[in-house]
């Protein structure tokens, strides 16, 4: 709850410092209310299981104003589910707990690693874009059918 608070309360001032500092239009933040309204849920789930991308994804949501009975469901439900999967893998696979968090923390930086790969390469790609304009258009090539005699 915090961390969506941080966000629903701190839109604008999180908002305009982020973009500015980062170079984004304002009208961005639009999309991000819009991307909330149709696979916060999702969103909002998966990242509960992501070390890391959590207490981001949850800022996020109340940046996004994600409604708070929907964003509870979603936040709630995956806590319990994540709760009730690491209490059946320490049970069951208790004394194998180093190896176990080993895999966990390397699948979520390896995620996390993808996941801001892809921002990087998305921001190298507007940022040319802008600067060289349509460099990324691929040329039309005008192939004439011969035809058959």
């Amino acid at each position: 709850m915090l961390s969506y608070s941080i966000g629903y309360l701190g839109r604008e001032r999180l908002a305009i410092k982020i973009l500015g500092w980062m170079k984004i239009e304002e009208d961005k933040l639009l999309g991000l209310d819009d991307f909330f309204h149709r696979h916060g849920g999702k969103t909002v789930f998966l990242a509960k299981f992501i070390t890391g991308a959590g207490s981001w994804t949850l800022i996020s949501a109340g940046m996004g104003r994600m409604k708070l009975t929907r964003f509870l469901r979603y936040s709630l439900g995956a806590g319990a589910l994540k709760t009730i999967v690491y209490m059946g893998l320490g049970y069951f696979f208790g004394h194998l707990y180093k190896l176990l968090i080993q895999w966990m923390n390397l699948t979520s930086v390896i995620i996390i690693l993808v996941i801001i790969l892809i921002a990087v390469m998305i921001l190298i790609k507007n940022y040319l874009k802008k600067k060289f304009g349509y460099i990324f258009k691929s040329p039309k090539k005008n192939i004439k059918k011969e035809s058959i005699s």
